[in-house]
């Protein structure tokens, strides 16, 4: 069972530097276009270099290094940026 296990993980670390990279990317242009606030911005640059720095240690995640939990707290700042973002997306006044 422990094979499995590591190809999960494995997949698991090699999504992280691409949803890093995706994220902060959003994160930027959103702000850039006015639709989010700087508070948004910093969430979105921290919570994507969390994502990219464990993205790094992929192999060692997949060992079943603590690594992933740097991954998770990325992962739970993208979850509050995209609900956040998700809730002033749906109050804008727009025609």
């Amino acid at each position: 069972m422990r094979g499995v296990e590591v190809h999960h993980e494995a997949a698991f670390a090699l999504a992280l530097p691409t949803l890093g990279t995706t994220f902060i990317g959003a994160a930027l242009a959103a702000h850039a276009s006015g639709l989010t606030p700087a508070w948004q911005r910093l969430l979105g640059l921290v919570g994507g270099s969390l994502l990219l720095a464990a993205g790094l240690g992929n192999l060692a995640i997949a060992d079943g290094s603590a690594l992933i939990f740097v991954g998770l707290l990325g992962f739970a700042a993208w979850l509050v940026w995209l609900l956040a973002t998700g809730v002033r997306l749906v109050r804008s006044d727009v025609d």
